[in-house]
């Protein structure tokens, strides 16, 4: 959006409005790519370091909470939750969630970290209010200093900006006007 202070910093844009059509994703993974390729100083995802739980995206509207996970690339999601989610890991419903549960019941801006997930070919993405227990302290005291290895091993972080995980982030967005007079160290940008 035009009126976001961070866009103005940012070295790539979409060209597409959209960010979840087709063109969008295909951009997202030439930058990711270049990144890999060129990007000498950037840390590589490490595929065989992998958090303690995962969500596992199913055909459908299927998805579960795999513990197991041996190998593979996942996606992490970084939200604001903006109050709390009529879904989350508590301990009355691991069991339940590892059976499977319904996208559909997630919210809205964790049903769309899901959906690039899904448009990125991958199966697994890491979101803490669904794989980290949130009512037992000795889960919390194990999972949340992993969290740094979360996010830096995932193949790619979604982050969003909206204010609260019922707003989503996929939806189309007016062009924003770069300013590329300002004096950000090269550094300093994210891509």
């Amino acid at each position: 959006m035009a009126d976001e202070i961070a866009a103005k910093h940012l070295e790539y844009q979409l060209s597409d409005t959209t960010p979840s059509s087709d063109k969008s994703i295909a951009e997202v993974r030439g930058w990711f790519q270049n990144c890999i390729d060129n990007h000498h100083g950037c840390p590589k995802p490490k595929s065989d370091v992998l958090p303690t739980r995962l969500i596992e995206i199913q055909s459908g509207n299927c998805l579960r909470l795999a513990t197991r996970v041996q190998e593979g690339p996942y996606v992490a999601l970084s939200y604001c939750r903006g109050g709390p989610q009529k879904l989350a890991l508590v301990r009355k419903n691991v069991n339940n969630m590892a059976k499977g549960f319904k996208e559909s019941d997630l919210p809205l801006t964790l049903q769309h970290g899901i959906a690039l997930t899904r448009k990125l070919g991958l199966r697994y993405i890491w979101i803490d209010s669904l794989c980290i227990i949130q009512d037992d302290d000795g889960d919390k005291l194990r999972e949340l200093p992993k969290m740094i290895s979360n996010y830096q091993n995932a193949y790619i972080t979604i982050g969003s900006g909206s204010p609260s995980c019922c707003d989503g982030f996929l939806g189309d967005r007016a062009r924003c006007k770069l300013d590329k007079d300002d004096d950000i160290p090269r550094d300093m940008l994210q891509m």
